[in-house]
């Protein structure tokens, strides 16, 4: 992964990250947009799993007979990692990922913020929040933290209650710096039901550049939506370019 602290975009940023879809393997683009997605803050942690991701997309996509019989570009290093080690960092990350940063992008969407306000009989004047002229729940939110907290209760498979004071410190904190990225797979991989965004294919990614770059291109769109509405500084933001 090529960091820049300095973005050649001129624009302010918490940290530069450019994933060179066009130069390298689908399959490690992967990898690297879920290690920035799992740890914004931590770039020792974000290595390990970026190195974790990258092995189990091998595992996953050597299943598959046609790409397993192919002439493919591997990275040695990463394969040599430890078996175990690389399930255990790689289930951390991903957990990450669905118990916290989508977590996030749930409470952060607007027309999800929008129709629970609405399905609560709430105008715009009870909706509390910088939000609230436009008539939707502030993500943090108690009304807001109770309907996440749900979500969580399914993912865990069991009552959350005594963790749901700590969701904006364990999900909607951590998450600000990529917040937009949250929001980009949230609207691109949501089919629709309401729970799919806790499921996402993160698969579809593994094998398929064209689609990162859609990824990325639509977190680029969406980081002036959430600086501006959430009021997270540009300077704490990830910016993110594959070009």
């Amino acid at each position: 992964m090529q960091i820049d602290q300095r973005p050649n975009v001129g624009d302010e940023c918490a940290e530069f990250v450019r994933i060179p879809v066009l130069d390298i393997t689908s399959y490690e683009a992967a990898a690297k947009l879920l290690a920035v997605l799992a740890y914004p803050d931590d770039k020792k942690a974000r290595t390990r799993f970026e190195h974790a991701a990258y092995f189990k997309i091998i595992e996953h996509l050597s299943k598959h007979p046609g790409w397993k019989n192919s002439n493919q570009w591997l990275r040695p290093d990463y394969l040599l990692l430890d078996r175990k080690m690389a399930e255990t960092e790689y289930k951390r990350g991903i957990r990450l990922i669905r118990y916290s940063r989508m977590i996030a992008a749930k409470m952060a969407a607007p027309t999800d913020c929008c129709f629970f306000a609405f399905e609560k009989g709430r105008d715009s004047r009870g909706a509390g929040g910088k939000l609230a002229e436009y008539g939707y729940f502030a993500p943090t939110s108690a009304e807001w933290i109770a309907e996440v907290s749900m979500d969580l209760d399914r993912l865990r498979k069991k009552d959350t209650t005594a963790n749901k004071g700590n969701i904006t410190e364990r999900c909607w904190t951590p998450s600000k710096p990529v917040l937009h990225l949250c929001l980009a797979l949230q609207s691109i991989f949501n089919a629709g039901d309401e729970m799919t965004y806790l499921d996402l294919p993160f698969e579809t990614l593994f094998n398929d550049p064209g689609m990162i770059m859609i990824v990325i291109n639509k977190a680029r769109y969406y980081r002036n939506f959430t600086s501006g509405i959430f009021d997270i500084p540009r300077s704490q933001q990830i910016d993110l370019d594959w070009r």
